[in-house]
């Protein structure tokens, strides 16, 4: 969903832009505009919100309320209202649903970022993560597993209570671990003020039996902000991702993707064990390796033995991927089939990603069909044109061979029949039923199809363990739904973010900064007709990483794990 006014704005933006720069100091400039923008979210979240009958259930969430109480923050400053009190309010609009699919992103190119990670456990602070190549030992004498006492002249809590201010989100324990995330990484895209000089970090660690603290003077790596507040309208610049192929194939990421997805780009991208969708994770080789996949390939994956068996081990760090992706997934499942007793998925810090490659991946974990969420949708005259020509199409397909040449070999990395194709057709009619019977929010139904079918190629058959945590999000909550409603394995860790329905975005001319907002489209609902928003995915067996996981390079993690997989497997 992108609603965008290129043409129109690129007839008026010459004409308008000269007389628009000479006034914008004006008095009242900023809060008429405004104004009229409340209205636009106002009316979009009207016709296209999804979630809106569950979040006045779940968390007394009133549309008109809020944005009233944006109009009131506005009008409380009258004509001096300046840009940044403008987009505070609209942030706090936005992010009055707590919705990790809902975020509204600036255009501003000002950020600061330390070359280091810090994680919270039990109430305290440590060092997670170091980019020793800007912080070499010689200069930072301190290491993972080094507990943080103070960061900026305040307790670590404190600092994480003042980003927590500016996230406005949803689930507790998912909100704390972003916005630890955002201590050393600051970013104006997401409204965030921007540090910069120098910082001291106090760190406790233990030297020689006896507990000392060290104070360390960093400084943030600034970058400053380029974008003149009168930027061109949003609709001249590149669009937001959207969804990928077929329109069925929609987007199922955290919101705030879109303005965090480079925040790591200066480091190799299997260097840092806690960044969102990184290659490898935080957690340790489970045992000893005897056969593992090649450093350039896409997945980490390795076989390790242990005294019980032996187990695989894969790492599906986000669902935005390509074909070439599932043909690696699936080579990685027949080795897997062939050589181990079980398998370690480990999907924690997964930003989510597009609905059927993670129907791909479901498919080769199967020997039986597994039942899809049900959704209901936020319909318009752009769904109804959408299925309308789908249909068109999809009813010319007579066979299998047609149904690949219209639709290609996969969708998303799952593999194209002509069944696909009929469900396609059936989803197609299914909108424009509902249309006609006057519905805006459809009644539950499937999202391209109602059952993954098992690859025709290959999958996996035994004991699945899954790893999961709060930093999953939207597909990271839709594939462990999946696979825990269909009971094909079980979930270790932490309930899951709770973004539950795929996401859309919005563009519209503006000249208040504002490069885009995203909106949660539909509303899935497991096989117990419960929601996954704001729920989230809880595990069947709960590990929360401890202290000693912090201090211990997450040994007694690693041990949990390896006593589950003994008892998946009866041992």
């Amino acid at each position: 969903m992108v609603i965008n006014t290129e043409k129109l704005s690129r007839i008026f933006w010459g004409v308008a832009a000269g007389l628009v720069m000479a006034t914008a100091s004006a008095s009242g400039f900023y809060s008429d505009r405004a104004m009229e923008t409340i209205d636009f979210i106002e009316n979009v979240f009207e016709d296209r919100y999804a979630p809106r009958d569950w979040k006045a259930k779940h968390i007394g969430w009133d549309l008109k309320i809020a944005a009233d109480s944006a109009r009131a923050k506005i009008q409380q400053a009258g004509p001096d209202a300046d840009l940044a009190l403008v987009q505070d309010a609209l942030r706090d609009l936005i992010g009055s649903v707590q919705d990790y699919h809902v975020g509204i992103y600036f255009y501003a190119t000002e950020r600061s970022t330390l070359p280091l990670e810090i994680r919270s456990a039990e109430g305290r602070f440590f060092i997670a993560h170091i980019d020793r190549k800007k912080l070499p030992e010689a200069s930072f004498p301190f290491k993972v597993g080094d507990e943080v006492t103070q960061f900026n002249g305040r307790k670590p809590d404190v600092e994480r209570a003042e980003v927590l201010k500016y996230i406005r989100l949803n689930i507790p324990e998912t909100d704390a671990t972003f916005a630890e995330m955002l201590l050393t990484k600051r970013v104006a895209r997401l409204g965030l003020p921007v540090a910069r000089g120098p910082i001291e970090i106090e760190v406790t660690r233990e030297v020689d039996g006896q507990t000392k603290k060290y104070v360390h003077q960093l400084i943030w790596d600034y970058q400053e902000e380029v974008i003149n507040t009168m930027s061109a309208p949003a609709s001249l610049r590149p669009a937001l991702p959207n969804k990928t192929g077929h329109w069925l194939n929609r987007s199922m990421q955290l919101g705030a993707w879109n303005a965090l997805d480079d925040l790591w780009a200066a480091e190799e991208e299997d260097e840092n064990p806690l960044e969102l969708g990184g290659k490898k994770s935080f957690l340790p080789k489970l045992g000893k390796v005897i056969w593992e996949n090649d450093k350039e390939k896409l997945f980490h994956s390795y076989i390790f033995k242990t005294d019980f068996g032996l187990l695989g081990y894969v790492r599906i760090p986000s669902y935005m991927a390509e074909d070439e992706h599932s043909a690696e997934f699936l080579e990685i499942v027949k080795k897997m089939e062939e050589q181990t007793d079980a398998l370690v998925i480990d999907q924690v810090n997964n930003p989510g990603g597009s609905v059927f490659y993670l129907y791909s991946l479901v498919a080769m974990l199967t020997d039986r069909p597994m039942a899809t969420p049900l959704h209901r949708i936020t319909i318009t005259q752009e769904e109804v044109q959408e299925a309308a020509k789908d249909l068109k199409t999809l009813e010319k397909i007579t066979n299998e061979e047609e149904a690949i040449k219209e639709l290609g070999e996969t969708v998303g990395g799952y593999p194209v029949s002509y069944q696909l194709a009929q469900f396609f057709k059936e989803n197609a009619r299914f909108i424009l039923d509902q249309w006609k019977s006057g519905a805006r929010l459809t009644s539950p139904y499937y999202l391209g199809i109602d059952k993954i079918m098992p690859h025709p190629k290959g999958h996996y058959t035994k004991p699945i363990l899954i790893l999961i945590n709060e930093s999953d999000f939207s597909g990271g909550d839709f594939f462990p739904a999946i696979m825990q409603d269909n009971q094909r394995a079980t979930l270790m860790g932490v309930r899951t973010a709770g973004a539950g329905g795929y996401v859309g975005n919005v563009e519209f001319p503006n000249l208040l900064g504002i490069a885009g907002f995203s909106i949660t489209g539909s509303l899935a609902e497991r096989v117990d007709k419960n929601p996954i928003e704001n729920l989230g995915v809880k595990p069947d067996v709960d590990y929360k990483l401890t202290v000693d996981d912090m201090k211990k390079g997450y040994e007694p993690y690693k041990i949990k794990i390896l006593e589950q997989l003994k008892t998946l497997l009866g041992k």
